[in-house]
């Protein structure tokens, strides 16, 4: 798993607790995520990249194993892909917009 792409479909806005929470308008869930599976995220939609995510939020924690960070990662990242909150490169090709992060507001707004 290497190319991860945030479909269209998918929005993300801040949660009070300092995570982030995303919206998949296609099932209408809302689904809540703490701060270091924010981080991944963030670093999955600006790059697209798997292993780039990975080694980025690995070096804000030296104090924990490589190994350790990425098997969250790995996790997160088939949770997310279960959800369709995720495309990876084994899903059939993107809709044109599918790089698109579109931003709505939390739900306690």
């Amino acid at each position: 798993m290497t190319e991860l792409r945030i479909p269209p479909h998918v929005h993300a806005g801040e949660a009070p607790h300092g995570g982030t929470v995303l919206f998949n308008a296609r099932s209408g869930q809302w689904y809540a995520m703490n701060g270091t599976a924010r981080d991944l995220w963030e670093e999955w939609r600006r790059t697209g990249d798997f292993d780039t995510g990975v080694q980025a939020v690995a070096e804000r924690f030296p104090g924990v194993r490589y190994d350790h960070v990425r098997l969250d990662a790995e996790k997160l990242a088939g949770d997310l892909a279960e959800r369709g909150l995720v495309a990876t490169e084994k899903d059939p090709a993107p809709d044109p917009g599918a790089w698109l992060l579109y931003t709505s507001p939390s739900p306690r707004d």
